[in-house]
C-alpha cells in the first residue's frame, strides 16, 4: 500500500506507481545489467530506487538526496519493501562515495536546479561517470515561464543550454527521442564523457533483450 504523506514528498501520490514503474523500464530498456553499478542523484524517497535495488546485485545502488527528510522516508520505504539486505549506499554528501558509475540516472532533477546547482551536478557527473557510461536525465525543454514546485524552482531550458553547460564539464548531449511517458511532459537527455582525444566515448554496450 502506498504511503501517501511520503509519496507526496516527490510528486502526486496518484502517480506513484506510475512514475516508479517507468524509471526501471526505460534504463532497462538502455542495456542496465545486473552487474552494474548506478547512482541515482535525486533519490528522494526511493520511488524508483526500490525497483532498481531489488534489480542490481549487493552494494551496485548508490542514492544521494541531499534533503535528510526525503532520504529518511526513503529509508523507512527501502525497510518496508524488504530489500534493505541488498545494502544499497544512500547518502546526503557525495563525498562519501568512492567509485565510479556505469550509469547515472536523474529523474525529474534538472527541473528542479537552478543553473548554478546544474553546473555543480554536471560537476559530479563528470567526476563520477566511467569514461564508458553514460547518464539520463529527465528536462522540461522549451520556454515558458518559470514556476516553483514546493521550496524548488521549476524551470524550461534549451537543449542548446544543456550542451553548452555539459561542454564545460567535458560532457556531450543527445535527446533521447524513445522516451514517451503519459504521466508527464519530461523529454530525455542522454549525457556522457567527451573521449580525451577529442572523439566521442563508446557508452555502455547495449545488449538486445528477448520480450
Amino acid at each position: 500500500m502506498i504511503n501517501k504523506e511520503r509519496a507526496s514528498l516527490v510528486g502526486p501520490p496518484e502517480l506513484w506507481n506510475i512514475k516508479r514503474d517507468v524509471q526501471i523500464r526505460f534504463l532497462l530498456s538502455k542495456g542496465l545489467e545486473k552487474e552494474h553499478y548506478l547512482l541515482d542523484i535525486g533519490c528522494g524517497v526511493l520511488r524508483g530506487g526500490v525497483p532498481l535495488i531489488k534489480y542490481l546485485n549487493e552494494t551496485h545502488y548508490y542514492g544521494i538526496e541531499k534533503d535528510s527528510e526525503r532520504l529518511e522516508e526513503g529509508v523507512k520505504e527501502l525497510n518496508e519493501s524488504g530489500e534493505a539486505q541488498k545494502n544499497p549506499h544512500l547518502t546526503t554528501n557525495c563525498e562519501t562515495i568512492d567509485r565510479k558509475f556505469d550509469y547515472i540516472w536523474l529523474y525529474q532533477v534538472f527541473i528542479h536546479l537552478t543553473d548554478e546547482i546544474l553546473h555543480d551536478t554536471l560537476s559530479i557527473i563528470d567526476s563520477f561517470l566511467k569514461e564508458s557510461g553514460v547518464c539520463y536525465a529527465t528536462v522540461n525543454m522549451g520556454k515558458r515561464n518559470q514556476g516553483k514546485w514546493k521550496e524548488y524552482p521549476h524551470v524550461f531550458r534549451s537543449l542548446d543550454f544543456y550542451k553548452k553547460s555539459a561542454a564545460q564539464h567535458n560532457l556531450n548531449v543527445d535527446t533521447v527521442d524513445d522516451f514517451k511517458h503519459s504521466a508527464h511532459r519530461n523529454q530525455m537527455l542522454k549525457i556522457y564523457k567527451k573521449a580525451r582525444n577529442g572523439a566521442v566515448a563508446s557508452g555502455v554496450k547495449v545488449q538486445i533483450r528477448n520480450k
